[in-house]
């Protein structure tokens, strides 16, 4: 199954601060595992790194 409808810009619009921030506050609240997922592929997509502290 294809969640993005074949999109590879997932989350186009949203900028590469306000995903990080999305990502962290997602964990911290211990969001759904496939938000997560969603998340974390957008970010791997991106080659963006993570800094959790």
């Amino acid at each position: 199954m294809n969640i993005d409808g074949g999109n590879k810009d997932m989350m186009p619009k949203l900028s590469d601060e306000f995903l990080l921030s999305s990502y962290k506050k997602a964990v911290k609240l211990n969001i759904d595992s496939y938000f997560l997922y969603l998340l974390i592929t957008e970010i791997k997509r991106r080659n963006l790194v993570v800094n959790i502290k």
